[in-house]
């Protein structure tokens, strides 16, 4: 459980194997990160880099939990940045349940349009 300060995902099983949650503070993705269990986001920051072409940096094995005041932050790669008009994959889960509060994109050009389903949430990027 991550309640406050930050923490950087170095590798996908950064977290191990089992249930994740982020109760406030800041947990960095950026590469990608599994989690084999349940994923719950109560408030905090996710903060994922997203690429061209690029898979969902987030990869949950069961159900994903979103709610109360939890933040998206989208870091676009400069290496491999998405163009306006992509559409791109930031979680991917079985199940997924609830919706971040806000997102945030570090761009002055694009703002986020989050598409939700059932198995996750993808961002469709915008010109502001």
């Amino acid at each position: 459980m991550l309640a406050e300060g930050a923490l950087v995902a170095g590798s996908e099983d950064a977290l191990g194997h089992g249930d994740a949650r982020v109760t406030g503070g800041t947990l960095r993705v950026p590469e990608g990160l599994r989690v084999r269990g349940a994923w719950v986001q109560d408030a905090g920051t996710l903060e994922v880099t997203v690429r061209a072409g690029g898979k969902a940096p987030l990869t949950v094995g069961h159900r994903a939990v979103l709610g109360g005041p939890a933040v998206l932050a989208l870091r676009l790669d400069a290496e491999r940045p998405p163009a306006a008009g992509s559409t791109l994959p930031v979680v991917a889960a079985p199940r997924l349940a609830g919706r971040f509060e806000r997102i945030e994109v570090n761009s002055d050009r694009l703002r986020a349009v989050p598409v939700y389903t059932a198995e996750g949430l993808s961002v469709r990027l915008v010109r502001r």
